[in-house]
């Protein structure tokens, strides 16, 4: 494993050896999105700017994309932040005016459409020719706020923004006039209700297009998992709608597809260097900054996490074997297999949530390769693990997810099963206002399970700590919970197997010896 740096570089010195390198610009111009995003961000983007002017056209609509849009909770629809634009705004015109007209320019029209739609009203100067008074009135008791442009009369939406707004519609009437005119005909003319409709989903199709799994996606996975049989899942096609559809547009993607609304390539991309310089001096130059980045941990040169065994696994898992002989008899089903890995991740990711959070990378990794191995055990009395790892993860996963949502109800039927039995309630007989409370507290749990309400059994289960082992009641939140999981002294660990499942019983079967009796 390679030496990581104990301490973080300091943002600022990071920037200035970055600038200090004369192959920056190629070497920004080449980064991946995931990688530009973890880069500003370690830098701060308010330092970030003389970074982002070495970005391309469809590196800024990305990172952008990944800005303005954000989903408020697992599974939930994105949703813009028009002040996040204005943020950006800021950031580009930092780097001179023309430059914010062109990075303005190469976003495309409907972006910008969709953009200065949330700052800015466009009156219609037809409206003003024609006496409507009432234009008139409201641009006259605006006038510290608004502006003409290209014939038309802007009014600020946001008073405090007003300044940024207009400097960059002002730049972009010095630099691109008859575009400006263009942005601002369409501002006057569309319905920002319906065009936010009709750009939110192109940019969602768009997304999942280019191998993205959106909120809505991973939502309608996993519930049409939860609602199917588990009986109907082990008959079925390996994969559902849902993921059919994505592989399919996933197989479709083609290098031009990544165009952006204008149908134009970055120039940058393509041009040639202005000065060439000796190939091994550019190559070292290139390795410099990959270990800046190594070193301040934005990206790693360690195995990929999406196959590496848990740290808690004291031995590798059946489906992480199975796949490593798959690795070495047929690649290309191998590299399959592994674009079925990364779906189902990013659905953990983009869907669901362990301990109220969302998954990182390495934990839905994890989880994912724990959850089809639950499913291969449970097909093992039937299919070898190397042929039910060659049929797919999908169906694997699907399986495991389906008898992972079946452990929190089991769970609290065997918890209320015992805390009522009578063994317990004759030697609570003497105290029957606890009786009575926990009785009542059971009742809540089950409603609260039913809802998948799993933030609310915390309390609950501190109630009937009263009568059961607080360590008990520990082991049974950790199962009791939106994503499920094994119970270990002092840890967790996902489920992992139908043993696991099977030790679980044992462990719900014994609660009674665990009650304060």
């Amino acid at each position: 494993m390679a030496e990581r740096s104990l301490v973080r570089i300091h943002s600022s010195k990071f920037l200035e050896t970055l600038l200090d390198n004369p192959e920056l610009p190629t070497f920004v111009a080449n980064l991946e999105t995931p990688t530009l995003n973890k880069l500003i961000e370690h830098i701060g983007l308010d330092d970030a700017g003389p970074l982002i002017a070495y970005t391309t056209n469809r590196q800024l609509r990305s990172i952008l994309d990944e800005s303005l849009w954000s989903s408020l909770a697992p599974g939930s629809p994105e949703t813009h932040r028009p002040e996040e634009f204005i943020r950006w705004l800021f950031i580009l015109q930092e780097q001179g005016e023309t430059f914010l007209a062109e990075r303005l320019l190469g976003l495309g029209l409907d972006y910008l459409v969709l953009n200065f739609a949330q700052l800015v009203t466009v009156n219609d100067p037809q409206a003003i020719l024609s006496e409507d008074y009432g234009v008139l009135e409201q641009y006259a008791g605006a006038a510290a706020y608004a502006e003409e442009f290209s014939g038309y009369y802007i009014t600020a939406v946001y008073d405090e923004e007003w300044d940024i707004t207009r400097a960059a519609l002002t730049a972009l009437q010095a630099e691109h006039p008859e575009f400006l005119e263009h942005l601002l005909d369409r501002m006057g003319s569309d319905h920002g209700s319906t065009l936010m409709h009709d750009i939110s989903g192109d940019r969602r199709d768009a997304k999942e297009r280019a191998g993205y799994v959106t909120p809505e996606s991973a939502t309608a996975f996993l519930e049409i998992t939860r609602q199917s049989s588990l009986a109907s899942l082990v008959v079925g096609d390996n994969h559902d709608p849902v993921s059919t559809r994505y592989f399919a547009q996933l197989g479709a993607l083609h290098p031009q597809d990544e165009k952006g609304d204008s149908g134009e390539t970055d120039a940058q991309e393509s041009a040639p260097p202005s000065h060439p310089r000796d190939v091994e001096k550019q190559v070292e130059k290139q390795k410099e900054l990959e270990t800046l980045l190594i070193q301040a941990e934005i990206v790693t040169n360690e195995a990929p996490a999406l196959l590496l065994s848990a740290p808690d696994q004291a031995n590798v898992l059946p489906v992480k074997s199975a796949l490593d002989g798959l690795q070495h008899l047929d690649a290309a089903l191998f590299a399959e297999r592994l674009s079925e890995l990364v779906y189902l991740s990013n659905v953990l990711i983009a869907g669901t949530i362990l301990d109220g959070k969302r998954f990182d990378e390495v934990e839905a990794a994890h989880a994912v390769l724990a959850t089809c191995n639950i499913g291969m055990s449970y097909l093992a009395e039937d299919m070898a693990d190397d042929q039910s790892v060659r049929d797919g993860l999908v169906r694997l996963f699907r399986i495991g997810w389906q008898i992972l949502l079946q452990i929190p109800r089991h769970v609290t039927d065997q918890l209320v099963a015992t805390l009522r039995s009578s063994e317990v309630t004759q030697k609570l007989f003497d105290r029957k206002w606890i009786l009575s409370e926990v009785d009542a507290t059971l009742d809540e749990l089950v409603e609260q399970v039913d809802n998948a309400r799993f933030s609310d059994t915390k309390t609950s289960l501190m109630f009937i700590s009263l009568v059961v082992e607080q360590h008990t009641c520990d082991a049974l939140q950790v199962m009791i919970s939106d994503y499920p999981r094994y119970p270990l002294e002092r840890q967790t660990r996902f489920v992992e197997s139908m043993d696991d499942l099977s030790s679980i019983d044992h462990f719900l079967g014994s609660l009674a010896d665990h009650a304060k009796l």
